[in-house]
């Protein structure tokens, strides 16, 4: 059984034979990673397995689990294990998204790469019909489709939420980051991209920094800015929703602004390393997305006719 221990993208890892997988490389290589998520892994795996694109790789990466999803991992590896590989930190230690998405990036052989939360699944023509956007646009690095926020499978009613604000066409730099959240208006690209490897190279892969909300965009934004994007209308991703995500605790326990401005002052410092000089729009929306934070008084000064008119709105529609 491949056992790989790592601690995250850059830093020395070995194999339980001492070396990573062996073989002809595959096409894609999906990432997984998890914690304590035995209630729902399986379904993702096998939604996966279920692609009618065979040339993949899956690497399952352990961030501390300590429920039964470690060994259902383990058994998954023990049946397919030229295909499935398991992966865990040092010591079996917790370490955060960004971190376990890295280890899984380290021993990714693919050309691209691609990552399926635990609690998610994927519709089957997910890989093939991304893969035929790549062959369409070979000038785009990074596909990324709409999604099902999937209520259903807990007797709700599911919603198909597009992202990106142009679908079906690439966006070259850095249309994307300025049109499309968190600093922009349109729905966020969601955990249904495809990106080639090269890019995640490039860039650096995650942000060890984000261990929970924000780790997907910071990624994700870093690509805007180096990538010709595509957004497609299609459905890729069965997005489920429920009490125990990330982004349900999150907002729960009213994290996610201070989550938010820890995002936006770290992308700012960001953009202000890169070798080009920002573009002068990009570094305008960081500013006004920090104002919320850093000048709160002028910030709902200025926002004060918009939510008095909104709340002039609400009530004229309920005497109506």
């Amino acid at each position: 059984m491949s056992n790989l221990k790592g601690a995250g993208l850059g830093a020395s890892a070995l194999a339980s034979d001492g070396a990573a997988p062996k073989g002809t490389a595959p096409s894609i290589s999906v990432i997984i990673i998890f914690l304590n998520a035995g209630r729902f892994i399986k379904e993702a795996i096998e939604s996966i397995l279920a692609q009618d694109f065979s040339d993949f790789e899956i690497l399952l990466v352990d961030d501390g689990s300590t429920d039964a999803s470690s060994a259902i991992a383990r058994t998954y590896v023990k049946n397919r294990p030229k295909q499935i590989f398991y992966l865990e930190h040092d010591q079996h230690q917790n370490r955060g998204m960004s971190a376990s998405r890295n280890l899984g990036i380290r021993f990714a052989r693919g050309s691209y790469i691609t990552f399926c939360d635990a609690d998610d699944t994927w519709p089957p023509k997910k890989l093939s019909q991304q893969m035929e956007v790549f062959a369409r646009h070979p000038e785009v690095g990074m596909v990324c489709g709409a999604a099902r926020y999937w209520r259903s499978w807990d007797n709700g009613e599911d919603e198909i939420v597009r992202c990106g604000h142009i679908q079906d066409t690439p966006i070259n730099p850095p249309e994307a980051c300025l049109e499309v959240y968190p600093l922009g208006k349109s729905a966020a690209a969601f955990n249904s991209l495809l990106v080639r490897r090269e890019i995640v190279a490039k860039v650096g892969g995650f942000e060890d920094a984000f261990t929970g909300l924000y780790d997907d965009q910071a990624f994700i934004c870093k690509v805007y800015l180096d990538a010709v994007v595509y957004f497609s209308s299609l459905v890729w991703l069965n997005y489920r929703q429920h009490a125990e995500s990330s982004v349900s605790v999150a907002h729960g326990r009213r994290f996610y602004h201070a989550k938010r401005r820890f995002f936006l002052e770290w992308f700012k410092r960001y953009v202000s390393t890169l070798p080009m000089p920002p573009d002068p729009g990009l570094q305008a929306a960081i500013d006004r997305a920090l104002a919320r934070y850093q000048r709160p008084t002028a910030y709902f000064i200025g926002r004060l006719p918009r939510r008095i008119l909104n709340r002039l709105k609400r009530i004229m529609k309920a005497h109506h």
